[in-house]
């Protein structure tokens, strides 16, 4: 259009010489702008569209920014709670650690005066009696012996439980009912065949088949020890899956426990039934089962509803 306008100002120059009238040199220079007028329209909209797609991305950009931005917030919030509640567990398990260990050392110090001050007794009176009998002398070094023999037993038992609680565990997958049979056919043939222990079906769980081992050992052996003197052991174990959790039970017929104690037999050197008389024993059995039970997630318990003797419940979360 502006290239028509400049040819025609040349015919407006032109056309004055040849004597043409206004009117005629009007309509000589009239150019049909609508077209052009067109296009600048279509143009402008070509602008607007492309700054309003430009500002339609921005705020994409923007919102999507936003929503990252939030996400990173909402990220950072939920890990930082999450990192404080774990630091609180921690630090609250710490402190029952720290509780159960200052109360360990008190059972652990008061239970060993006793072989302590018996031994000091006894050398004092092998002192005095240099000029003895014989029989006399070798019945004080027989009741020594004893005496070091039970302190050495309850020191190992003592480290036993010390140890075992620090050792890492390494989960693998195995039968359990195997291993159950193995530990049972070892407990026989160590407190003789004329018990009775039946082994049922068992799930299978995952963990350490050595500190399992340990597990079913002491509970079985507990099982196998209280019983009426002279009496023969029944003993039932078995186990089910029920939703996210396996059950375990090991169930006796024999003397039982006063409910009074069910909450304090699984501390270390605490004792079914005291100190000496027909059942021997340092007390450190079931606190090693409840130690090793609960490095698996797991909680056992002292079922009291059971009354015909004593029945133990182990549960662990499959998760």
């Amino acid at each position: 259009m502006i290239e028509t306008y400049v040819a025609n100002t040349y015919l407006v120059a032109d056309s004055h010489s040849r004597g043409l009238s206004i009117a005629e040199i009007d309509q000589i220079v009239k150019v049909d702008d609508l077209p052009a007028e067109g296009e600048l329209n279509s143009f402008r909209n070509a602008v607007h569209n492309v700054l309003n797609d430009r500002k339609i991305l921005a705020e994409y950009v923007a919102l999507g920014l936003s929503v990252l931005t939030t996400g990173w917030i909402v990220f950072y919030i939920v890990f930082l709670g999450n990192h404080r509640n774990t630091l609180l567990l921690e630090r609250f398990n710490l402190q029952n650690k720290n509780v159960e260990l200052t109360r360990f050392a008190g059972v652990v110090a008061h239970d060993l005066q006793t072989p302590v001050a018996t031994m000091m007794y006894i050398v004092d009176r092998l002192r005095q009696a240099a000029d003895g009998s014989q029989e006399q002398n070798n019945e004080l070094i027989y009741m020594l012996r004893q005496v070091s023999v039970e302190m050495q037993s309850q020191i190992k038992s003592l480290l036993e439980y010390a140890l075992d609680g620090e050792k890492s565990i390494a989960k693998s997958s195995f039968i359990m009912r195997d291993l159950v049979l193995c530990v049972t056919e070892n407990i026989l043939d160590t407190e003789g065949h004329k018990h009775k222990i039946v082994v049922r079906n068992m799930p299978d769980f995952q963990s350490d088949p050595k500190l399992m081992e340990r597990v079913w050992t002491n509970l079985i052996t507990n099982a196998v020890k209280y019983v009426e003197p002279r009496s023969a052991a029944d003993i039932m174990i078995q186990g089910w899956q029920e939703n996210d959790k396996v059950h375990y039970t090991v169930e006796d017929k024999g003397i039982g426990i006063d409910l009074i104690q069910a909450d304090t037999i699984f501390e270390p050197m605490s004792r079914l039934h005291g100190q000496g008389g027909l059942y021997d024993g340092h007390g450190i059995g079931l606190a090693l089962v409840r130690s090793i039970v609960e490095r698996h997630a797991g909680v056992v318990y002292l079922d009291t509803n059971y009354r015909e003797g004593a029945r133990f419940h182990i549960e662990f979360p499959l998760a």
